[in-house]
């Protein structure tokens, strides 16, 4: 299993020209299926969902999460890159937004 801090370790590319760029946030443009979590949020998907139950999420997060991937996408590897913090989901009210 990979858990998330192993994950940005194993995952750096440490590309030295990506090394110097300075990028403090970053934004990610796209409907809510570009987001792994929103099923559960979303009213064709409900509480009863597939995506409730194992094996989704337990890979990236250990324990089903309602994420309907058990990997990363793109924007995950990029932002892993230049060491911001993973995205929250947009529609998650409580979600920190000052790194994006």
């Amino acid at each position: 299993m990979v858990k998330i801090g192993d994950a940005q370790q194993m995952l750096k590319l440490q590309n030295p020209r990506l090394m110097n760029c300075i990028i403090d946030r970053i934004y990610q443009f796209g409907d809510s299926f570009f987001d792994i979590e929103n099923c559960l949020r979303e009213s064709y998907c409900g509480t009863h969902s597939w995506c409730r139950k194992l094996p989704l999420g337990m890979n990236f997060y250990q324990n089903a999460t309602g994420c309907c991937s058990n990997g990363m996408f793109i924007i995950d590897f990029i932002t892993i890159e230049f060491s911001l913090p993973l995205l929250n989901s947009y529609k998650d009210e409580n979600a920190e937004s000052r790194h994006a």
